[in-house]
């Protein structure tokens, strides 16, 4: 059974990031998304496991959101928000293909919890975008049209290219891979890209190619 490849979940007001209803409309005709509105944090994880269920095709899962070091949510009201191991549990009981978005500030910190979840779990999230700072409003539209393109059949996926066009196109915007990979030390995480070689002992690309270039299926 093929579903929508694309998850795009929007944890604000009405009134913040229009930009993701342009992006439904563009692509409203080409592609099937699969979108919700809400406010809640139950509500996001109903959205998250309607999407998922015997979903064979499900490749990339954007939430649009607020953040802080400890997790996501559309405000401080009580139900609103979700720490790092809630958003977790989410996505595992369940197959994600291809990459989380996390879509809020300050959300590059969901590694430290993601990787302590991962030596237990496994890779629940085969990989995950996040952000340092703010995201500009402006540029979630560009945001969400690669996400759309990068799930394209006919897409050649390589994961450090697509990242260097995700960078091209949001230039205010400091975009963040993460990839889970044994470090060094034998310890299993989730790597930024940009220190991989660091901490890794290869090269990203060198990683993936050794690993058969296990990125996502179509």
């Amino acid at each position: 059974m093929r579903r929508s490849p694309i998850s795009l979940i929007q944890w604000l007001p009405a009134s913040e990031y229009q930009e993701t209803q342009t992006i439904l409309n563009a692509y409203a005709q080409t592609v099937n998304i699969f979108h919700r509105s809400v406010e809640l944090a139950a509500d996001a994880q109903s959205a998250v496991s309607e999407w998922l269920n015997c979903n064979t095709n499900a490749q990339y899962c954007f939430i649009g959101t607020h953040g802080n070091s400890t997790g996501i949510g559309a405000s401080s009201r009580p139900g609103a928000f979700a720490s790092w191991d809630e958003i977790w549990a989410w996505f595992s009981p369940h197959s994600l293909l291809g990459g989380l978005w996390l879509g809020a500030y300050n959300s590059s910190s969901a590694a430290e919890a993601f990787s302590r979840l991962l030596s237990t779990d496994g890779d629940v999230v085969p990989y995950f975008y996040g952000f340092r700072e703010e995201i500009d409003p402006s540029e979630i539209e560009a945001i969400l049209g690669h996400l759309i393109e990068f799930s394209d059949i006919n897409h050649q996926s390589d994961l450090g290219s697509d990242l260097n066009l995700l960078r091209d196109a949001v230039p205010k915007t400091t975009v963040e891979l993460y990839y889970p990979a044994a470090t060094r030390n034998g310890i299993a995480r989730y790597v930024n890209v940009e220190r991989f070689e660091e901490e890794v002992g290869v090269t990203f690309s060198e990683f993936l190619d050794q690993n058969g270039n296990r990125v996502r299926t179509h």
